[in-house]
């Protein structure tokens, strides 16, 4: 798994995850979303195009990235996810819980609407 900041816009920023997030590599994830959030009224979208496969380990850092985002009066939002990753969103009920995206505008738009609530 990689990790890349690509740009920020706004109080949002964009997040690129590319590879794999599993039970290897979710460790190093949550380090990157823990550290996003620990200031207040941040914005982050995660452009997930990259990502062929999560497991239940990737799914938990989504949770608790939303949750971060909550606490910190900030915003998360992800798009760009393949059918196969979407699926697993779909089949957990995480897609009802997590704003979900077709593209990066949407997702910036969604997150810039949760900042400071």
């Amino acid at each position: 798994m990689e990790v890349r900041t690509r740009s920020r816009t706004g109080s949002a920023t964009v997040m690129e995850i590319t590879g794999r997030l599993d039970a290897v590599t979710s460790p190093a994830f949550e380090k990157e979303i823990v550290a996003f959030f620990s200031s207040p009224a941040q914005g982050l979208s995660l452009d997930l195009g990259q990502v062929d496969y999560i497991s239940s380990a990737g799914l938990r850092v989504m949770l608790l990235g939303a949750k971060k985002a909550k606490e910190n009066n900030g915003g998360l939002a992800l798009f760009g996810l393949k059918e196969q990753v979407m699926e697993v969103f779909r089949i957990s009920g995480l897609d009802s819980l997590l704003a979900i995206r077709p593209d990066e505008a949407e997702a910036l738009a969604a997150v810039e609407r949760q900042v400071g609530r």
